[in-house]
């Protein structure tokens, strides 16, 4: 997972050479909680923009409102890095639920640990216990749709790296070595 690390690409998707874009970029609401660290207090983040799923991550670029208001300028706290862009790989996921409420907007929440692999420095280590929380509000009523689609390539990510797991090869004791001893029944 990253924070405000998007380039985009030729096609204006921002896809890596290599990775498949499933989706189109759905308008998209997002909130990301961030938990009380060493590196600071809890925080929100709010923005507009669009997101992305691909066959390895889900990419969120802040855009402005129509009209030309940015929402990320009212909601940000004193001395907090502005949020442009989020990405979340589907190794980092931890869990995923959508919420239908009576009084508010459908939503999808993911909670996920920052990614080992590329640490973002605008975005701590929320430690052991806790995880960011991601929330989406989709415009046009996308929010299932994209919800589903999360979970199914999250199970077909995982699929991929059971497939790509090999067992240790078995290789047999050399001529003149002693086999190894039996199990003992005590």
């Amino acid at each position: 997972m990253a924070a405000n690390t998007i380039a985009w690409g030729e096609t204006r998707a921002p896809i890596h050479r290599g990775e498949k874009l499933l989706t189109p970029g759905y308008a998209t609401d997002l909130e990301l909680k961030i938990p009380a660290t060493i590196e600071g207090p809890k925080r929100t983040e709010k923005s507009w923009g669009r997101i992305w799923l691909t066959d390895q991550r889900i990419i969120f670029i802040a855009l402005k409102r129509p009209g030309g208001e940015d929402l990320n300028a009212p909601h940000r706290e004193p001395g907090a890095p502005e949020l442009h862009s989020l990405i979340i790989p589907y190794d980092t996921i931890k869990d995923t639920s959508f919420h239908l409420p009576i009084f508010s907007a459908n939503h999808q929440l993911i909670e996920f640990l920052p990614d080992p692999t590329h640490p973002s420095p605008n975005l701590p280590n929320p430690g052991n216990d806790s995880a960011l929380v991601c929330k989406l509000i989709l415009s046009d009523g996308l929010g299932h749709n994209m919800y589903k689609r999360i979970e199914k390539e999250r199970e077909a990510w995982l699929k991929r790296l059971r497939e790509g797991e090999t067992l240790p090869a078995y290789t047999p004791a050399a001529p003149g070595e002693a086999p190894p001893p039996p199990l003992s029944t005590d």
